[in-house]
């Protein structure tokens, strides 16, 4: 467990996830991508049920006196030594420090997990996530629309995470 203290001298708790956060975890991604709950919840399920023996994964509930307020994750997939970076926190958190220290934390992981690079894919009309990413450095690598929906896939190099 890690306390960090934002701007504001709120302290935010890094954890390993529990049983008890995936309800929590899933009303928030609720927020971020309402209407879609069915997937939604699979990806929610996806994340509890990671197989870690197809990859190697880092994971952290973030926690504010005692509320859970949001989750980010680092997985391996795809190509060795490249993982799947996952924010997941309320859009009006996206630009301030609770984000850029979830994401710092993330980089850490990726660090000591000896990564080549990171990688998102998110849906195009969730703007917010999309802009988070691209301030952050991630280059948009390909677009694609299953279902008629466009999703945006960015990825940045360890060697120029900071």
């Amino acid at each position: 467990q890690e306390t960090v203290r934002g701007l504001e001298e709120e302290v935010i708790q890094y954890r390993q996830p529990i049983e008890s956060d995936w309800r929590p975890i899933l009303a928030i991604v609720n927020l971020i991508v309402p209407g879609d709950e069915e997937g939604n919840q699979n990806w929610v399920e996806n994340r509890r049920e990671f197989d870690e023996s197809s990859g190697r994964r880092r994971h952290h509930t973030l926690e504010e006196d005692g509320v859970v307020i949001g989750y980010g994750c680092v997985e391996e997939s795809g190509d060795p030594g490249w993982f799947r970076m996952q924010i997941c926190l309320p859009n009006h958190q996206l630009t301030g420090p609770i984000a850029d220290d979830l994401h710092a934390k993330l980089w850490c992981d990726l660090h000591d997990l000896g990564a080549s690079g990171a990688w998102a894919r998110e849906w195009a009309t969730l703007t917010d996530v999309a802009n988070y990413f691209v301030r952050l450095g991630y280059v948009e690598t390909r677009r694609y629309s299953p279902g008629g929906r466009q999703i945006i896939v960015w990825n940045k190099p360890l060697s120029e995470i900071a």
